[in-house]
């Protein structure tokens, strides 16, 4: 319909009834049926029309659709690390209190009661540390427990001999840590797990740096042994593996990729476990 007609169309007052097609231009000839409702009788009105060549540009027209973008974004909780838990004080709480019932720092090492609370404070404060360096240790030789090739390779990184410490002297020190005064799941011999680890690092730094030493308590002793040997020599591999869990690990597709393979995982892993 052109513009001619819709404006002579506009000007009809009464109802009107509209039929829209497409056509060709020139004269048209068509018929209008028309029914009676109640006789149903049928009338023919034929008619013609001109239409005319369209001159006016046809509007253009396209329909809009709502474009949904899904962005994938990696959530700990929802993937296959959901499991996994980061220390946070009440964890390392619970490690602090398991480790101290189970070493000999108190009845063996550390008979001064002042002393005895300062080198706990020291401990706690460094657990964090500590805890990463056992693990770092541990993941390098026999895991959950550092063996003591592992342990002999860390004293000489950390040049814990001198002329006042012999090997045979903290050779003494491992095997008195490696008793046990009871029987403990997963705590093998000639190996160190984590308090055993920590008491071995007290018993070391009593004897470097206060029986002939510097160092008037066992507490600073623990504190120089950290400052001066252990931390510049190891405080890199103790703080890496979150930032590599950070990083590399926690993304959506390692999480993927884990996913589809977690069941081959699953039994390699306890293949080698069992």
């Amino acid at each position: 319909m052109n513009a001619e007609k819709a404006a002579e169309i506009a000007r009809i007052d009464l109802p009107l009834y509209v039929f829209a097609t497409f056509m060709r231009s020139g004269k048209q000839y068509y018929m209008v049926k028309h029914e009676e409702p109640r006789s149903k009788a049928l009338t023919w009105y034929p008619g013609s029309c001109l239409a005319r060549f369209r001159e006016e540009e046809i509007p253009r027209y396209r329909k809009r659709y709502a474009r949904v973008r899904v962005e994938r974004r990696f959530v700990k909780e929802a993937s296959v690390f959901a499991a996994w838990k980061q220390d946070d004080s009440v964890v390392l709480k619970k490690c602090f209190d398991h480790d101290r019932r189970y070493w000999k720092v108190a009845s063996k090492v550390v008979k001064d009661r002042e002393d005895l609370k300062a080198v706990e404070a020291a401990i706690r404060h460094h657990l964090p540390y500590l805890k990463a360096l056992h693990l770092h240790m541990a993941a390098s030789s026999g895991f959950p427990a550092t063996t003591e090739p592992e342990w002999r390779r860390l004293q000489a990184r950390c040049r814990f001999l001198d002329a006042s410490v012999k090997q045979s002297t903290i050779d003494n020190h491992f095997y008195a840590v490696n008793f046990e005064g009871e029987a403990q799941d997963d705590n093998p011999d000639k190996a160190l797990i984590r308090f055993e680890f920590i008491e071995l690092l007290v018993r070391v730094a009593k004897e470097k740096y206060r029986a002939g030493g510097p160092c008037a308590t066992v507490a600073e002793a623990f504190e120089m042994l950290l400052d001066r040997n252990v931390l510049p020599q190891y405080r890199e591999e103790a703080q890496v593996w979150q930032g590599f869990r950070d990083d590399l690990l926690y993304t959506v597709e390692v999480n993927d990729l884990f996913l589809a393979n977690r069941d081959g995982l699953r039994k390699v892993y306890d293949y080698y476990v069992s």
